[in-house]
C-alpha cells in the first residue's frame, strides 16, 4: 500500500527561517535595505545570477513584508521556502 507524502503545515503565527531567491547580485550594502538578512550565496542560474536571503520571521505578517520590501525594490523573486524551527 502506497502512503503519500506527509508534511507540517506552517500556522499563520508560526515562527519560521525563511530561504528567499531573487534574481539579483545583492552585496552587503543590501543588508540595511532588507532588514538585515543574512545573504548566503550567489550563483549563476540559466545565465541569470540569483542570490539567496535567509531570514528568521515571527509569523506570516513579518514575511509579507520583507516580500513588500523586495518588491519595492524592484527584485524579481524566484521562490520562497519556509523551514520550521
Amino acid at each position: 500500500m502506497s502512503r503519500s507524502p506527509t508534511w507540517k503545515a506552517s500556522k499563520l503565527e508560526t515562527p519560521a527561517i525563511c530561504r528567499i531567491r531573487v534574481q539579483a547580485h545583492l552585496g552587503g550594502s543590501w543588508l540595511g535595505k532588507l532588514g538585515g538578512m543574512v545573504i548566503t550565496s550567489a550563483f549563476k542560474e540559466n545565465g541569470h545570477v540569483v542570490s539567496i536571503l535567509e531570514v528568521l520571521l515571527l509569523d506570516q505578517a513579518a514575511l509579507e513584508s520583507v516580500l513588500n520590501a523586495i518588491h519595492e525594490l524592484h527584485l524579481p523573486l524566484l521562490s520562497v521556502e519556509c523551514l520550521d524551527i
